[in-house]
């Protein structure tokens, strides 16, 4: 099941977004806007990948500090579409105690399933796995 470490995965980016530090904060900027561009790279269900890319056409963060409230809203709008309860309410601490790059190597191996079963592009999948990388280093 891969959906619930995916939320644990964008939740504990959006708490991190915009908290590097100001000599790197274009740098950090640019690649967590890069991730949220392409975050349905990741997810291994066709149907949800659209459900993204239609959200994303309305609604997309504008800078760092945007990305937090922006997943916890998209989240909340996964939630109601399929019927499920309202989740927390959003605050900016939301997801801060998630090791990112241990959630990050968790959801790679269910990745490397969905990529055996042909649900995910290997090359999509890790070009987004660099990106990643290189953003986790500005925290």
């Amino acid at each position: 099941m891969w959906g619930p470490i995916a939320w644990k995965l964008f939740h504990g980016m959006g708490a991190r977004a915009g908290r590097g530090s100001e000599k790197l904060r274009r740098d950090e900027e640019r690649e967590i806007l890069w991730l949220i561009k392409n975050m349905e790279s990741i997810i291994p269900c066709e149907e949800c990948r659209r459900h993204i890319g239609a959200y994303k056409k309305e609604n997309i963060p504008k800078n760092s500090g945007e990305v937090g409230e922006w997943i916890w809203t998209f989240h909340e709008e996964v939630n109601r579409r399929l019927g499920k309860p309202a989740g927390p309410a959003f605050t900016k601490s939301l997801g801060e105690k998630t090791d990112i790059r241990e959630t990050w190597r968790e959801y790679n191996e269910i990745l490397k399933k969905e990529l055996l079963l042909g649900n995910c592009r290997s090359e999509l999948v890790s070009g987004w796995g660099r990106h990643f990388k290189l953003w986790s280093t500005f925290l």
